[in-house]
C-alpha cells in the first residue's frame, strides 16, 4: 500500500510479524521530493521525551526520484517490542517519527504518529 506522507500517520504493528509499508513524500501533496542525496532515520519510543529507543526503523528508498520510501521492521524486531496484553486487542501504544536530512544538512520530519503493537499469541 502506498500512502502519501502527512503530518501524522499512525502505524499498526503485529508483534512477531514482518512490517513493511510504502510512502511517498510529496511537496504539498503533488510534487514528489527527490530523495537521491538524502539520509534518513526513524525511531520508536515510549514517548517523545523518553531517552530509550524501543526500536530503530529501517527506511528503504524504493524510488528516489519519485519520493517513494518504505518503513521496514523484521519479525525479530517487532517481536522485541514490549507488549503487556494477553490478547490481540490489548495493544501497547508508542510514538515514532521519520526524518530525512538533505545534503545541506536541513532536517525534515516527514512522518510522525503513534505505533500500536498488538501482542503475538503464537510463540
Amino acid at each position: 500500500m502506498l500512502a502519501d506522507t502527512q503530518t501524522a500517520y499512525n502505524l499498526a504493528v503485529r508483534q512477531g510479524e514482518t512490517f513493511y509499508q510504502e510512502f511517498q513524500w510529496a511537496f504539498e501533496g503533488t510534487t514528489p521530493v527527490n530523495l537521491t542525496s538524502m539520509t534518513s532515520r526513524g525511531q520508536i519510543r515510549s514517548s517523545a521525551s523518553h531517552a530509550g529507543v524501543i526500536c530503530a526503523i529501517t527506511i528503504a528508498i524504493i524510488d528516489a526520484a519519485n519520493g517513494i520510501f518504505a518503513l521496514k521492521l523484521t519479525a525479530a524486531e517487532t517481536k522485541s517490542i514490549p507488549t503487556t496484553g494477553d490478547a490481540y486487542d490489548e495493544a501497547e501504544t508508542y510514538v515514532y517519527d521519520v526524518e530525512f536530512t538533505d545534503s545541506a544538512g536541513a532536517v525534515y520530519r516527514v512522518l510522525q504518529g503513534y505505533v500500536t503493537v498488538s501482542p503475538e499469541v503464537t510463540k
